[in-house]
């Protein structure tokens, strides 16, 4: 019996020794990849301020990409207004809503190429 408990114990310890591993590699790799947004803020006539993690800002007009498949929704000033960051994605999210998410690629996409022709 004695030999039972004792197995179980260190099961349970070795159980938390990897919980404890998997958190602290988790935190390490957040930490490590802080993400390519620093900051968003929606302006009016639907424009964007975005701040990149290196520091650069960028001014961007929404508005020629308000009649795509992709974008239409944001026609919604409130939703275009929700906009925040995660560090990763562009977060555009109302109540009872799919949110729409935007990421650093897309969003430098968006920047350099006009695909609306």
């Amino acid at each position: 019996m004695e030999v039972m408990e004792e197995k179980e114990k260190n099961i349970t310890e070795q159980s938390m020794q990897k919980e404890e591993l998997f958190h602290s590699l988790k935190e390490e790799r957040e930490q490590a990849h802080e993400g390519y947004f620093k900051s968003v803020d929606a302006r009016p006539d639907y424009q964007l301020k975005v701040v990149m993690e290196t520091g650069t800002t960028i001014h961007f007009d929404f508005r020629p990409r308000l009649d795509t498949v992709r974008f239409g929704m944001l026609k919604d000033k409130e939703l275009f207004q929700s906009v925040h960051t995660d560090g990763n994605y562009l977060i555009f999210k109302k109540t009872n809503r799919m949110p729409l998410r935007i990421t650093a690629s897309e969003f430098m996409d968006l920047v350099l190429i006009d695909r609306r022709k």
